[in-house]
């Protein structure tokens, strides 16, 4: 979405400290991952699969001026 309105995502690092007592995580790869893919696709096809971003994040096409994709 904020890709589509015009914004731009950066990777930064993060420290992260996970504490010896904290819970486990509540990810479910089946059905967590399954959900995320039907998300995904049905963005993709609800907006006409939008290939110059495709493009963009595989390499293919140059990120807009003054950013870059990686």
């Amino acid at each position: 979405e904020a890709a589509r309105l015009g914004y731009f995502a950066q990777a930064v690092p993060i420290q992260a400290i996970y504490p010896p007592q904290a819970r486990t995580s509540h990810y479910r790869p089946w059905a967590d991952t399954s959900r995320i893919v039907r998300m995904v696709a049905w963005k993709l096809l609800a907006r006409g699969l939008y290939i110059p971003g495709l493009l963009r994040s595989l390499g293919v096409l140059p990120a807009p001026s003054g950013q870059t994709s990686k």
